[in-house]
């Protein structure tokens, strides 16, 4: 598999590396003694206000197709263009940017999230200290999903790249799969749950398709997981057996051995206890104005979900439902990031069967 935005900033990191190259002098440079006083670079933290700004701008000018409000956030030196798992542009200048940018907003239907965090494999280098989810319709086929990065430039954040065609947001569930392997074999999604290795692995998870096979424990059941053999894959930690139970994100493209599914993974690593959670209930109450829905828990904490613009809501089937296909009385099954409040920005969301 190839390396997405590494190959347009290798040309980033060669045309920086020729600026700064010297011509060697013709005579022995004295010695020099230094002591470590030199500032440290402090990075802009996510939370700055500015940050915020320059997102709502990225956001109505994409939408909007507003080419003014992109020019106010465009980079200032160079913006990439890329296609997931199939290469990118070298950088470019940002009147081109802006142009490109603009034409992918008029083929597309889009609809910027600002409140879904964003992930990446862990061999990825993003092209931008951070990035803003984007679900894309097209006028034909099917709907998917890009990320449009921002980096703090020397006097403000602006928008520096865009990466497209991202397939795994809308992943179905453990239980989904196995009820359905054919219907999502080959297709990559990203996976959640807790790091069980190979020991006692639980009788649902069937038998390993590989000596090497790890389990990953999910809500709705576990799954074999193959780390894939290639130089670029990253293995998992030395002490991953002391680790047993700890959250773990995966991203893999379901194969069937002897029709049962398992994932073939090239990025599969441990997550912070508190980035992720689990919740199910009967829904209680339904805000379409908010997208706020009540919860009565049977397990979790959150009684308050928080659905974004992009949240994936699943039919039992794993069909595409909307917010308006949420009642009362329904039970549902819902993953995304616990809030200080004790609220849950959904993810994604499941109905019961």
């Amino acid at each position: 598999m190839k390396r997405i935005v590494s190959l347009a900033f290798a040309v980033i990191l060669l045309i920086s590396c020729q600026s700064i190259a010297t011509t060697p002098s013709a005579f022995p440079s004295p010695t020099v003694t230094f002591t470590n006083n030199l500032p440290t670079l402090t990075p802009v933290p996510l939370d700055d206000p500015q940050l915020h700004e320059a997102k709502e701008l990225l956001k109505q000018g994409m939408e909007q197709q507003d080419a003014a409000k992109l020019e106010r956030v465009i980079s200032v030196t160079k913006w990439v263009a890329a296609i997931y798992r199939q290469g990118g542009t070298s950088p470019i200048d940002p009147r081109r940017a802006l142009n490109l940018a603009l034409e992918f907003a008029k083929e597309n239907k889009l609809l910027v999230d600002l409140e879904r965090p964003t992930y990446e494999p862990n061999w990825s280098v993003p092209a931008g200290d951070t990035s803003v989810l984007v679900r894309v319709i097209p006028a034909q086929g099917d709907s998917y999903y890009a990320h449009l990065y921002l980096a703090h430039e020397p006097s403000s954040w602006r928008f520096t790249g865009i990466l497209t065609r991202i397939p795994y947001y809308e992943a179905p569930s453990v239980a989904q799969l196995r009820a359905a392997p054919i219907q999502y074999a080959g297709k990559e999604f990203m996976f959640v749950g807790n790091y069980q290795g190979t020991t006692n692995p639980p009788a649902e998870a069937g038998t390993p398709p590989a000596d090497d096979a790890f389990v990953l424990n999910t809500f709705s059941g576990p799954i074999w997981v193959v780390l894939k053999n290639a130089a670029y894959v990253q293995t998992l930690p030395a002490d991953a057996g002391s680790k047993i139970g700890q959250p773990m994100r995966v991203f893999g493209i379901v194969t069937l051995k002897d029709g049962k599914p398992y994932l073939v993974s090239d990025s599969a690593e441990f997550s912070d206890p508190h980035s992720w959670a689990h919740v199910r209930g009967t829904i209680d109450s339904v805000n379409p104005t908010t997208r706020q829905i009540k919860l009565k828990p049977e397990s979790g904490n959150s009684s308050l979900l928080e659905l974004t613009e992009t949240s994936f809501i699943s039919f039992p089937d794993g069909g595409r439902a909307t917010l308006s296909d949420l009642q009362a009385g329904q039970t549902i099954d819902a993953t995304g990031v616990p809030q200080k409040d004790g609220s849950l920005i959904v993810e994604e969301l499941f109905l019961a069967p």
